[in-house]
């Protein structure tokens, strides 16, 4: 939770600084974005350093951006990326960032993001040699990067590849490391 304040106020900051330009149609000045998708993803567990055995998964993808456009062809952000399938939610919370190659009209484009990976179960209760575990969020590190391309100023559709390392500590009778990549295909719009 104290991430997500420093992000937020990071991003009020960072807009605040400069004039606002917000929703002129130029990708300099404020923007905000939302997209959906759908994923493919390994999903390898380890408890105490022990290879578990790996499961593939498919799902929705939900991308939320707030953030500022520095000039026409570098916008930076806040990402809120998540992933979910049958009761596993998992994503990247951090700073991201697009490269787009054209100025204006449509371009090719190129992004990335880093920072807190998050992993969570259902509610369900797990138990473990008679000891009873409530499921709270797991965290670690994530890293996302793709490309792709904006056939108007505001739509775009991208592929992408999300790898997240999460260590569980807390919710079973092991330690649990998890890595989880994923191959991704979204479209989303983005006001500027």
């Amino acid at each position: 939770m104290r991430q997500m304040k420093q992000l937020v106020l990071a991003i009020i900051f960072a807009t605040a600084c400069g004039s606002i330009h917000a929703f002129d149609g130029d990708r300099r000045g404020f923007m905000i974005g939302a997209g959906g998708g759908f994923h493919t993803t390994d999903f390898d567990a380890s408890n105490n350093g022990f290879a578990g055995s790996p499961d593939s998964e498919f799902g929705a993808v939900l991308r939320l951006t707030v953030g500022a456009g520095i000039n026409e062809k570098f916008t930076v952000y806040g990402i809120y990326d998540i992933e979910q399938d049958d009761d596993t939610v998992y994503g990247l919370l951090g700073p991201g960032g697009t490269f787009y190659f054209r100025d204006a009209g449509p371009s090719a484009y190129l992004f990335g993001g880093a920072g807190l990976g998050v992993l969570s179960f259902s509610d369900r209760e797990r138990f473990g040699n008679n000891r009873r575990f409530d499921y709270e969020t797991a965290t670690g590190f994530g890293l996302l990067f793709g490309g792709g391309y904006a056939f108007t100023r505001g739509f775009h559709v991208d592929g992408s590849v999300m790898y997240l390392d999460v260590t569980d500590d807390d919710n079973f009778e092991f330690d649990t490391d998890y890595e989880i990549t994923s191959l991704r295909v979204t479209a989303s719009y983005v006001w500027f």
